[in-house]
């Protein structure tokens, strides 16, 4: 844990009692986040990776395109008649 690079680890909950003072801070108020091996620092209010963002809207999408090449073109139309 490193002090928060938005509020320089300060403790917002020590200045300001009410939850509405320590709200928008990567550190969510505690004034530490985490700083992860490859050089990123982390949230504290999702406690993701911020690459973890883009790694789950890209597994989403390729869900979707996997879901629309198995169900290929006009799926789940009638047949007509053999």
């Amino acid at each position: 844990m490193v002090p928060c690079p938005e509020c320089t680890g300060i403790d917002m909950k020590q200045i300001y009692a009410s939850p509405v003072g320590n709200r928008g801070h990567r550190c969510a108020g505690t004034g530490l986040v985490r700083l992860y091996d490859d050089g990123y620092v982390g949230d504290e209010q999702t406690r993701m990776h911020p690459k973890q963002k883009e790694y789950d809207e890209a597994q989403r999408l390729a869900a979707e395109e996997a879901k629309k090449r198995q169900d290929g073109p006009g799926a789940g139309q009638a047949m007509g008649p053999l």
